[in-house]
């Protein structure tokens, strides 16, 4: 597929211990619906130079992920915007859209499959109330 071609860009954040290739499946059936996907390996992670799990600073694994679509959208410009994260890429997507709010106005979507965070701060009848609804209303 011709990159202009694409009619959506996924860039997928893997958790922590993981790497962007655990998102091959994915992207074959995304990239054989026209989706043009970017999976790349954090900091400390993967085919990335730095040892296995050393990371300079938190940010970084933010910064990595803001560059990705920096790139991922100098080749797609057009197309719409999707970030997902996994786990500790959850958590990197949340804190770089807080660090970046401008990044979350050029999204078309943000998915969190089990992201890494925990309901500190939250009141807990509203945590109770979420998983009496989860079944409910998953």
């Amino acid at each position: 597929m011709d990159a202009r071609q694409a009619r959506g860009l996924l860039i997928a954040v893997h958790g922590i211990g993981s790497h962007g290739g655990n998102f091959n499946g994915l992207a074959a059936w995304l990239g054989r619906h026209g989706w043009a996907v970017w999976a790349p390996d954090l900091p400390g992670h993967g085919l990335q130079p730095e040892p296995r799990g050393w990371v300079p600073h938190w940010n970084a694994l933010g910064d990595a992920v803001a560059d990705t679509r920096q790139r991922a959208k100098a080749e797609h410009p057009d197309c719409p915007t999707v970030l997902l994260g996994h786990s500790l890429g959850g958590m990197v997507c949340v804190d770089l859209l807080l660090r970046q709010p401008a990044l979350a106005g050029d999204l078309a979507g943000l998915v969190l499959t089990n992201p890494a965070m925990d309901a500190a701060g939250i009141a807990p009848w509203r945590v109770l109330l979420a998983r009496w609804l989860a079944p409910l209303l998953p």
